[in-house]
């Protein structure tokens, strides 16, 4: 709700507008937040990648389980 508002007052409450501007935002946030974990990686273990969701709804995750090795 908030980013709405943002969006709006951003574009002067044109809502084709405000909508262009929540897609590059999210696309900048996705962007930043890549950035940031990018340098980790995995040594051992295993990968789950999830996608969920359609449209702007869509969501996704990426889980590493690792076995521990204490007794």
């Amino acid at each position: 709700m908030v980013k709405a508002k943002e969006a709006l007052s951003a574009s002067n409450l044109d809502v084709e507008a405000a909508l262009d501007w929540l897609q590059k935002d999210l696309a900048a946030g996705g962007a930043a937040k890549q950035a940031k974990l990018a340098g980790r990686t995995t040594k051992e273990g295993l990968i789950a990648v999830g996608v969920i969701g359609e449209g702007w709804g869509r969501r996704g995750g990426i889980l590493e389980v690792r076995r521990s090795l204490r007794g």
